[in-house]
């Protein structure tokens, strides 16, 4: 029997100061209990000394709890949620009833139990109370011989609220001290017969020659009947748990009864387990387990015994050393019946549903195979079992690699878990699988999901436009370009040629001929590429009418144009037009001059001068167009030609009250020309206005 030597330890020898618990009661306001209150019989006597007045609740493993009323520092009633104890067993036990009396106690249903035997007059009040007492002293000894169960004291709470009326009847009236000192009486007992104790569930029997004595030691003798356990007999005989061990101890070492062998005992395993006394069959088969091998076909049935006992945990347990056993003897079917039967009693038991999971693989049972492997991500997302779940779905994408459901709860496990680019590997993997099938619908799903999870994934945009523009969705198409053009530009990204760029808007603009945004796109890539004659003709459309022309958009992708090509006369004549149209005089001048110059460069008089007389026509006081024609014609030996342009020259700097550079040109215009026209005129009319 497994017995806590150190119990005797746990009751206080010490006094306690009285007067100092009095003024320093062990509760607080609230109920709680002071630090320093380590167990059950100390916290008694100090609510014994303080005379306090509340309902005392002691929780005990597994799920029962103990409620003691307490009035004044005295124990006036226990009840246990749990308990097995019931009044016509402690009269029993007290010997103050029969056995006929006690096996009979189901035979009144009309009238409650002790009721009907106080009329009957088969027993007393008295003896009543008597029994009363004596299941709130095993209660309350069972509290403290428990290794640290949970207290609360909920101090001056009615009796009401943690007992029903019917268990008040019979209030009970226990001093801690009388209490304390008859558990260490117990305690000092057990201590002193602790090695000579049986097991409690070792099942004894008397020796063919034995005689029993009269009172305790004949009726243990008949009640040894190769069936019944220690705790059995410590349970039906009519004695205390102390004084049946005592007795049972005295036998043995009289050699009138023995416990069962092993053989024996496993045919009372076997016979209990199969009337449905499973937890006294387990009880017994971890007594025989202990002493033994066990064999499959018994540790099977203990199996079963907790599965039907409702110890689901253990019996999971004892199905996974089944199958590991079976596996073991090569009944691989064997082995399976046994996982899937753990996984039933623990569905988020995760050593089964890898075991289960390695046994069909070494069965080569592929089907069989993927329907685990499912299961057990079902079962790893209840139980939050990430590196589980995770094994599981990389193992299905190993077995099947057309089913995307591996793939894409993969990709959510490891955005969840804050690893992106962990997730973004397994969805290009289906995106590629969808764009291999022409699934263009598919794809696109894929790269969106992709971009939830990484916004700047440049591949996974560039795809995704791509595939928009195959679908014909162009206006998606256009701003996945657009941002992604805005990306490279900032990120610097490198794996996106403009080659690349550049051919996926033209076969936008083929689609979408007339669509400005996509124009703009291309041209933006053209220029970006270094590509202006390619820019040039992807924009002349833009210049076909006045509206388009005159846009910041257009404008300033002409004027970057011309500075790429300053020579190019087509260009330089737009751009000169369309500044034009925007008003932009000063920027028509210096364009149509750069084209001037530009002739001249390339020994091209004529052309320069068409340039700035066409620049004249519009703004006919350019002084740095007639500076050129001038030149031009100087260069050409046209001095009658040059002159006239000088005159012009001084006329225009007299207009505008430049006089001293007027004077100027009309001495260098007679310097080429003494006979020129118009001269005196000019002098005359600069001499008119200088004098004003």
């Amino acid at each position: 029997m497994a017995h806590d030597s150190s119990a005797s330890n746990r009751f206080p020898t010490a006094p306690i100061d009285v007067q100092q618990v009095v003024k320093d009661p062990p509760v607080e306001s609230k109920g709680r209990l002071k630090a320093g209150l380590l167990d059950l019989a100390e916290t008694m006597q100090m609510l014994a000394a303080s005379r306090r007045s509340g309902i005392l609740y002691v929780s005990l493993e597994p799920g029962a709890t103990v409620r003691v009323l307490v009035e004044n520092g005295v124990i006036k009633a226990v009840k246990n949620s749990a308990s097995t104890r019931s009044t016509a067993h402690a009269l029993y036990k007290l010997g103050l009833i029969e056995s006929s009396t006690f096996e009979g106690i189901n035979l009144n249903t009309k009238k409650s139990l002790k009721q009907s035997w106080l009329e009957r007059n088969v027993i007393t009040p008295n003896e009543l109370n008597k029994a009363a007492r004596y299941l709130a002293m095993e209660e309350l000894i069972d509290c403290m011989n428990a290794d640290a169960p949970e207290i609360s004291f909920s101090p001056d709470e009615p009796a009401s609220s943690a007992f029903d009326p019917s268990e008040l009847l019979d209030t009970v009236e226990i001093g801690p001290l009388s209490l304390l000192m008859d558990a260490a009486r117990r305690e000092d007992e057990m201590e002193q017969l602790k090695d000579r104790l049986p097991d409690e569930a070792d099942v004894l029997v008397p020796l063919p020659q034995a005689v029993g004595e009269e009172g305790l030691e004949a009726e243990l003798m008949q009640l040894c009947d190769g069936n019944r356990t220690v705790e059995e007999l410590c349970l039906e005989a009519r004695a205390t748990r102390n004084e049946v061990l005592r007795a049972v101890v005295d036998l043995l070492e009289d050699h009138k009864i023995v416990p069962l062998g092993p053989k024996e005992l496993l045919e009372v395993f076997a016979r209990n387990e199969r009337s449905g006394h499973y937890v006294k069959a387990l009880r017994v088969f971890e007594r025989l387990e202990a002493q033994v091998d066990i064999g499959s076909e018994v540790a099977e049935m203990a199996a079963r015994a907790c599965e039907l006992s409702g110890k689901a945990e253990e019996a999971a347990r004892r199905y996974r050393e089944l199958a590991e056993l079976k596996k073991k003897s090569e009944e691989p079917n064997r082995a399976v019946a046994h996982l899937e039967r753990a996984i039933r009693l623990r569905p988020q038991d995760m050593s089964s549903h890898r075991d289960l999971v390695l046994l069909f693989h070494e069965m080569r049972q592929l089907e069989n195979l993927i329907k685990a492997l499912w299961r057990m991500v079902d079962a790893s997302q209840e139980a939050e079992a990430d590196g589980d779940q995770r094994w599981a779905l990389e193992y299905l994408i190993k077995l099947d690699p057309k089913d995307e459901r591996p793939l894409l709860m993969l990709a959510d496990f490891f955005a969840g878990q804050d690893e992106p680019h962990k997730a973004v590997t397994y969805l290009e993997q289906l995106a590629e699988r969808h764009c291999s099938n022409s699934e263009l619908d598919k794809a696109v799903e894929i790269y969106s999901r992709i971009l939830e999870v990484d916004n700047g994934h440049v591949t996974a945009r560039l795809q995704r436009a791509s595939l928009l523009t195959q679908k014909g969705e162009i206006e998606r198409a256009i701003n996945d370009y657009k941002r992604l053009e805005h990306d490279l530009k900032d990120t610097g990204v490198i794996g996106v040629s403009g080659d690349e760029l550049i051919q996926m808007y033209s076969r936008l603009l083929k689609q979408q001929p007339n669509n400005a945004a996509v124009r703009d796109l291309l041209i933006d890539a053209q220029l970006e590429d270094a590509n202006p004659v390619a820019a040039w003709e992807t924009l002349k459309p833009n210049l076909e009418d006045t509206e388009t022309a005159v846009k910041d958009g257009t404008f300033e992708r002409l004027t970057k144009l011309f500075k790429m090509l300053p020579g190019d006369e087509v260009i330089g004549l737009s751009l000169a037009r369309v500044a034009s149209w925007r008003g932009d005089r000063e920027l028509q001048s210096r364009v149509m001059r750069q084209l001037a110059q530009s002739s001249l460069d390339r020994d091209r008089p004529s052309a320069a001068e068409g340039f700035l007389l066409k620049l004249l026509e519009e703004q006919p006081f350019d002084l740095e167009a007639h500076k050129g024609l001038a030149d031009i014609h100087r260069s050409r030996g046209e001095l009658s030609l040059a002159a006239q342009k000088v005159l012009d020259i001084a006329g225009i700097c007299s207009r505008v009250g430049r006089y001293d550079e007027a004077r100027w040109h009309l001495e260098s215009a007679r310097k080429l020309d003494p006979m020129i026209p118009h001269l005196r005129e000019e002098e005359r009319e600069l001499h008119r206005r200088a004098g004003r």
